[in-house]
């Protein structure tokens, strides 16, 4: 992922996190869903897409970007986090999770991230 598809999902990524808390938040807060929402992934990348140890992909399927993944990788600890992985609704349910999942552990096994 480059640096204008980085901002293309991260403005994706804020939409719907700021939906899941404008849903799933039973309690009166001061901010939007979508303020809430922003605060908290620029928390996650101080630096955005420069943010160290923080990697992005695009879920490339017949030429079409079809989702994202987002994954932290500390190579030093031998140890990564799995922030996402999404998968746009219409390319749900056809194995493409299953492929990127199995993707992201021959990198990781590359790397020798075992944790």
């Amino acid at each position: 992922m480059n640096k204008d598809e980085f901002d293309t999902y991260v403005k994706d990524k804020t939409e719907r996190y700021a939906y899941t808390l404008e849903e799933n938040t039973f309690e009166i807060i001061n901010e939007t869903s979508f303020i809430r929402a922003e605060k908290a992934i620029n928390g996650y990348l101080p630096n955005g897409f420069n943010t160290e140890n923080h990697e992005f992909y695009n879920i490339i399927e017949s030429e079409k970007v079809v989702g994202y993944v987002w994954i932290k990788i500390v190579e030093e600890s031998k140890s990564a986090f799995l922030y996402e992985i999404y998968l746009k609704e219409e390319f749900r349910s056809k194995g493409i999770g299953k492929k990127v999942m199995t993707e992201i552990e021959s990198l990781l096994a590359v790397r020798k991230i075992a944790f």
